[in-house]
């Protein structure tokens, strides 16, 4: 493990506010049966995480990235994620596709560690789309990633799944959105009906039409959340009438 894991390791935890980490235990659910049970905070709030990593931005190697999505800290793991997503970025600029598929396949290996929605978030789509773009992933082979974390069991590969298809948006294709949204429409946790509905409305922004089709098919069986999520940018007068169809 080189030095500069070890040193941001040090920053982090020496601006630990224990009552701001009391505050984020709450609000990201870390109690007994929540969705974050057992997730550790050192009471860092976002703009403080990205300032601590900004000297480390392509200084640190692969092993030092597991180093750090191995930490029992949520700032720490979430300072990791989002090296691991600036360095896809900029491999992509460099069109360095051996790098890329290493950086993915750690990502892949230790999605466990994004253990709570922003780590997903804040991550996924710039490291999968940096990925898939440079190296001109075939369809099949982004469907079957997607597929092997959709059906993992587990709710952060699951999430990340649905997350990902917002860099297929990008890419140019609904398609991808419409099909988990439909394989996760029985899903029961919150977290999954909220991300389904999130990435049906950025479809929507990009053709409302596809969403309206979809919509008309599967309305009645999407949760109430996610539904809502999903026309929320629509008039008051149509949202009134997609909810009444529930």
């Amino acid at each position: 493990m080189g030095p500069s894991a070890r040193n941001l390791l040090h920053e982090f935890t020496a601006r630990r506010n224990p009552d701001q980490a009391a505050h984020l235990a709450r609000f990201f659910k870390t109690g007994p049966g929540q969705y974050g049970e057992g997730d550790c905070f050192l009471g860092l709030k976002v703009p403080i995480t990205r300032s601590l990593i900004k000297p480390y931005r392509g200084s640190l190697s692969l092993d030092d990235f597991v180093f750090l999505l191995a930490s029992e800290w949520h700032e720490v793991r979430l300072g990791a994620l989002l090296l691991m997503a600036e360095r896809a970025q900029a491999l992509a600029k460099a069109r360095d596709v051996g790098a890329l598929r290493q950086l993915a396949d750690l990502y892949d290996r230790h999605l466990e560690r994004a253990n709570n929605w922003d780590l997903v978030d804040l991550s996924v789509r710039d490291i999968v789309e940096s990925y898939w773009r440079t190296a001109q992933l075939p369809v099949a082979e982004i469907r079957r990633l997607l597929l092997a974390w959709a059906a993992s069991g587990n709710l952060w590969r699951e999430r990340a799944a649905m997350i990902a298809t917002h860099a297929r948006q990008r890419m140019g294709s609904l398609d991808e959105t419409f099909w988990l949204a439909e394989y996760f429409i029985a899903h029961p946790h919150d977290l999954m009906h909220k991300a389904v509905g999130w990435m049906l409305r950025e479809a929507g922004k990009r053709d409302p039409g596809a969403l309206r089709a979809f919509l008309a098919q599967w309305h009645r069986r999407l949760p109430r959340t996610a539904l809502r999520y999903a026309i929320e940018h629509m008039g008051a007068d149509e949202r009134k009438k997609w909810m009444a169809k529930t």
